[in-house]
């Protein structure tokens, strides 16, 4: 949900808040990484990029980890137009989850304490979640008086030990009817060996008298296949105990989904942490580029990389590849704490600098030196065509010359974060390196194509040190997000960097131009009570819309997260003040975003989702309570008087899109399909035969406004022809969303 947009007395407005009230409702999980402002697809409509990550036991797929794209349509609303949420299998395993087929596919055992129904909304079955049926259970009366389970279960005799399996779906229990006494129903995952012996289990909340009725209730249960597994039973339990005449009211169930992951929660980590856009071949084709998983063994831990295919909001299949296919010297295991997309050597290609926080000491049997790197990574080819990537250049901040040995040349740490700047001046670009050591910068230089030099050992500079200005005692401490840009107009970027637990704002200008040289005389403090991330803006021209400007006086401005969670600062260089010339040369206004829990790790700016000329700065909130916001839009103005008008703009997702079981089904001779969209779009609707082969179109990328609609198949293919008895598939697609149902025809 979007909070009421407010004008505040410092002339900010805020335009959105992303909460997670609706997005990822329940998941847990935060929002780390952010792109924001860009136009992949080239339709004029600006989106955001972003990752969901730390989900617990992944949540069943509802905001799994991944990452996840939105588009600004205009009138207040952003549409989701990407989910990329592997390690999750593509589509449900189940073939007949909301019981439209009866009880195709669902077991019984024991057949005779077995009490279900598939029901219809309506009279006293109250209403389905979606479709026409749903299924019923209810109590058994029972004169042995022990507890009598009611199952009906999906199974899979070819379970993988090792594999991650979630099985969720929709509870309700009614009114007029409800769960009384010692009743319950839930969900259930068991894992059974060759010999049928139970070896595992998990079961997800339970349903009983203390449930509200007449509400649809979100079941979940996660589990992972232990060694020995040979068979997986995803069950849907009614439980009850009593008497002969015992009756414990009724459950029903709907909208059931069985995922599969390629691998235990554990070997994901902490999931997807950042995101970027780029275009690394060259070709004029935005990507979207990621990194996750946690071990190298793990076959799809790695780098990602989605180029947009040319359709409105298309993408081709994504290219992938593990970190040790272009390692120099292989790695075992690590978290990637940051990624910039950037081209840092000038030869026309976007680069991958990604910062590894990986083990201290090199791994036996995978690396020869400290896994803590950072790496600058291109790609040769075409993305759709034997793309190969190439690592261009690999630093250890505790291994300079990579023997093994923890020298801490280069100020030693974990890699953290970085930021591309030129701030010598000679027209080439650095990368400015940052480590969890007290604060650690160095920087390399990028010299050619391809090419890169490193510094001296010996030159870096520790932010947190106790000897630099403003620390009242030394912190071993690191920066999410630092960034670069040239505040004072002499031709050189500045490099600007907060420190988490020293909470304070630094900066770093060449004066000797070497920028790899850092001298005592080149560093500063800029304000203190900064702790979060930060960026930078200029002008910035908006993808034809013409130049605008973040800054309210037409100057360079930096944007700090605060030392609360909901603070944002504005800071700008005061007239005729050196950069380096500490507190007194800088002006800070700081803001309260009201976000209400969390802390801003990474501010986006340079972004006009509503081309009204006014910029806007994206936050990411991070460590975000359930309810709390995860993405907030400010846009700056000139005015200060509050909105007498409230706004509140929408989030459309691809659950928003309602494509319903036919009905007839099965049917002869013809049967209806209904749907329902959720703003105006793009409609294509497909009937495909088993084999996925087109059979016919019944709709072809027309346009409708939002509401709901039916159309008709009469059996026939696209040539005329009647088609055969069996099974088809329907499909509704638009730039924003694909859904596909299952139907039968009988001659």
């Amino acid at each position: 949900y979007w909070d009421d947009a407010y004008f505040t007395t410092n002339s900010f407005t805020q335009i959105g808040v992303v909460t997670s009230k609706t997005l990822w409702a329940g998941s847990g999980g935060d929002v780390r990484g952010i792109a924001a402002g860009t136009d992949l697809d080239g339709d004029g409509k600006q989106e955001v990029w972003t990752t969901h990550y730390n989900v617990p036991n992944y949540k069943g797929g509802k905001g799994g980890d991944g990452v996840y794209g939105f588009e600004y349509v205009g009138s207040d609303t952003l549409v989701q137009i990407f989910d990329e949420t592997t390690p999750f299998a593509p589509n449900n395993i189940l073939a007949n989850p909301g019981f439209e087929d009866s009880l195709t596919g669902w077991n019984v055992y024991p057949a005779e304490k077995a009490q279900y129904a598939t029901v219809t909304s309506g009279g006293s079955t109250d209403t389905t979640r979606n479709g026409a049926l749903m299924l019923k259970m209810s109590g058994i009366q029972d004169a042995n008086n022990g507890a009598s389970e009611n199952p009906r279960y999906y199974e899979n005799q070819e379970a993988t030990p090792g594999h991650h399996y979630i099985f969720e779906g929709y509870g309700y229990t009614p009114a007029s009817d409800s769960l009384v006494g010692t009743s319950q129903a839930f969900l259930w995952l068991k894992f059974f060996d060759a010999n049928w012996s139970m070896i595992g289990s998990d079961s997800s909340s339970i349903m009983d008298s203390t449930t509200p009725t007449g509400t649809w209730t979100p079941l979940v249960v996660a589990g992972t296949a232990p060694a020995g597994t040979k068979t997986v039973q995803a069950v849907v339990n009614y439980s009850n105990s009593g008497a002969a005449a015992a009756w414990g009211g009724v459950a029903h169930f709907d909208d059931m989904a069985l995922w599969r992951a390629v691998g235990p929660r554990s070997t994901y980590g902490t999931g997807t942490r950042n995101v970027a856009t780029g275009d690394l071949d060259g070709d004029g084709k935005g990507e979207v580029i990621f990194l996750k998983g946690r071990y190298t063994d793990d076959p799809q831990s790695g780098l990602w990389v989605y180029e947009a295919d040319g359709t409105d909001n298309g993408f081709s299949e994504p290219w992938h590849v593990n970190i040790n296919a272009f390692a120099s010297d292989s790695v075992y295991g690590g978290v990637t704490e940051n990624l910039v997309v950037e081209d840092v050597d000038g030869d026309g290609l976007d680069e991958v600098i990604f910062a590894f926080n990986g083990g201290s000491n090199p791994t036996a049997g995978y690396s020869t030196y400290s896994e803590d790197r950072f790496f600058v990574v291109g790609v040769q080819g075409d993305i759709g065509v034997l793309p190969k990537a190439v690592e261009e250049f690999v630093i250890a901040p505790r291994d300079r010359n990579k023997d093994g040995v923890r020298g801490n040349d280069h100020g030693g740490g974990s890699a953290m974060s970085m930021t591309v700047a030129d701030s010598d001046g000679d027209g080439k670009h650095e990368i400015a390196f940052f480590s969890w050591n007290s604060g650690n910068m160095f920087i390399v230089e990028a010299t050619g194509a391809d090419t890169y030099a490193a510094p001296d050992s010996g030159e870096y500079v520790r932010f947190g040190s106790s000897s630099f200005p403003g620390n009242t005692a030394g912190k071993d401490d690191f920066s999410f997000n630092p960034t670069a840009i040239d505040m004072d107009g002499d031709g050189k970027d500045e490099i600007y960097v907060t420190g988490y637990y020293t909470q304070n704002l630094y900066v770093y200008a060449d004066k000797d131009g070497d920028a790899m040289k850092i001298g005592a005389d080149e560093v500063s403090l800029v304000a203190r009570g900064h702790r979060f991330g930060l960026t930078a803006v200029n002008s910035v021209k908006d993808h034809g819309a013409g130049y605008f400007n973040m800054s309210p006086y037409g100057v360079p401005t930096l944007f700090a997260g605060g030392n609360s969670g909901s603070e944002l600062a504005k800071i700008t260089l005061r007239a005729d003040s050196s950069v380096l010339g500490g507190e007194s040369s800088w002006d800070v206004v700081t803001y309260d975003t009201k976000a209400g829990g969390g802390f801003n790790n990474k501010p986006v700016a340079g972004v006009d989702f509503d081309r009204d000329g006014k910029g806007e700065v994206v936050l990411a909130f991070q460590a975000v309570d359930d309810g709390g916001t995860y993405i907030q839009i400010m846009e700056y103005s000139e005015s200060s008087v509050k909105l007498s008008v409230e706004r509140e703009l929408t989030i459309i997702t691809p659950e928003d899109y309602k494509l319903s079981q036919n009905y007839p089904n099965p049917f002869n001779p013809t049967t209806s399909i209904q749907y329902t969209l959720p703003m105006r779009d793009k409609i294509t609707i497909t009937i495909y035969n088993m084999l996925g082969q087109e059979v016919v179109r019944l709709m072809d990328n027309e346009e409708k406004p939002a509401g709901t609609y039916q159309l008709t198949w009469n059996g026939m293919d696209k040539n005329g022809a009647q088609v055969s008895s069996g099974m088809y598939f329907y499909s509704m697609r638009s730039p924003h969303m694909q859904k596909t149902m299952r139907m039968t025809f009988l001659k």
